[in-house]
């Protein structure tokens, strides 16, 4: 599983909430709407990324 994840500013993460609601008015289910948005960020983002750490990895 990839763990870096984009590092967003706060109006970029305002945009992808504003992105996926359009996307739920239009009719996606929410978890389509997040995938696809969440994609759509980490094939365009320029940025820097953070290495998130998940529990699972502490064994």
């Amino acid at each position: 599983m990839k763990t870096d994840t984009p590092a967003l500013s706060a109006a970029e993460q305002m945009a992808a909430a504003e992105l996926i609601s359009e996307m739920i008015a239009k009719g996606y289910s929410s978890g389509e709407a997040i995938k696809i948005v969440a994609d759509k960020i980490r094939r365009e983002h320029k940025g820097e990324y953070i290495h998130v750490k998940f529990e699972d990895d502490e064994k």
